[in-house]
């Protein structure tokens, strides 16, 4: 094994799940050089044992460092929340009941400080919870998955409600 791919080894320990990219860009940082191109890092990894970087994802695991499921783990859990308990307290995943999403009296209800939450529309509602999460990082996919809907609609009902609120 060539000197480079023990920086190889190292740097996947480190990440398992790193892109033939990166790894070359830190291989090459890791050892002052930059001729070290992509094919190069490909042949290291053929020399790569399995049982290394198995261990060094377990270890990962253990520790809950390794997050590469979380957009399927929180369509999981929204799932699961989708039981008749959660039915009983508005939790679905379904598509809007045909309500205008953007339609600004139902915007001024929900920014009106004296407006009852029940009196706020429930696709309204929704979009204000896929905002919330957008802005915590799920990505828009996901989101379009949740409402069974394509992710530019979930934009749109986004941005229809970013626009309404704006003035």
């Amino acid at each position: 094994m060539k000197r480079w791919s023990l920086h190889v080894l190292t740097e996947l320990k480190t990440d398992p799940l790193a892109s033939g990219r990166d790894l070359q860009t830190h291989v090459n940082g890791r050892l002052g050089r930059d001729n070290l191109s992509v094919a190069n890092i490909n042949v290291a990894l053929e020399a790569i044992s399995a049982r290394e970087i198995r261990t060094a994802m377990q270890k990962q695991l253990a520790r809950g460092e390794a997050h590469h499921r979380e957009a399927y783990l929180l369509k999981e859990m929204v799932c699961s929340l989708e039981n008749d308990a959660g039915k009983k307290a508005g939790i679905t995943a379904n598509k809007t009941d045909g309500t205008i999403i953007s339609d600004l009296t139902a915007l001024r209800k929900l920014v009106s400080p004296q407006a009852a939450v029940g009196k706020i529309d429930k696709p309204l509602k929704w979009v204000a919870f896929l905002m919330a999460l957008y802005y915590h990082g799920v990505p828009l996919s996901v989101l379009g998955q949740w409402c069974s809907v394509h992710k530019t609609t979930v934009l749109r009902w986004i941005l229809g409600m970013s626009l309404g609120l704006w003035p």
